[in-house]
């Protein structure tokens, strides 16, 4: 008799397929920021690029934002921005060997940087054209 324990590939396939789901799913019911999140991301590109707390150069992309002695803040606890800045510094450099400008909020160089996932989407809403709410997210 063999004693070797087998693997069950059927366990890996089922796992691989769930994740295979579960990324379609998001890259496909992608929503664009709305002020909330665009208030924090303002407030991560004005840290990293600008070094700086104040979002002056981002305060149009939000109606969440506080005026303070002529400078616009964000009006959100900034936690989570804290955490994510060390990911997205990290993010930066293969965003740019990528060919993607990390400090352009441009639609068609963001869009170029996720065509090898456009098959996993369905064409871009009009509206999202129109207003540039992709542009936002600010990586």
């Amino acid at each position: 008799m063999n004693d070797t324990p087998r693997k069950e590939t059927g366990n890996y396939k089922r796992s691989a397929l769930i994740a295979l789901v579960v990324f379609i799913s998001y890259a496909y019911f992608y929503q664009a920021g709305g002020w909330n999140q665009n208030s924090r991301f303002d407030l991560l590109r004005a840290i990293l690029d600008q070094h700086t707390l104040r979002i002056d150069a981002y305060h149009s992309n939000t109606k969440d934002k506080a005026l303070f002695q002529g400078h616009y803040y964000s009006d959100k606890a900034p936690g989570v921005v804290l955490l994510a800045i060390p990911a997205v510094a990290a993010l930066r450099p293969l965003l740019r060997w990528a060919g993607v400008d990390p400090r352009s909020p441009s639609v068609p160089r963001l869009r170029r940087a996720g065509a090898p996932f456009s098959v996993f989407r369905s064409p871009r809403p009009l509206w999202v054209e129109a207003t540039g709410s992709i542009s936002r997210i600010g990586l």
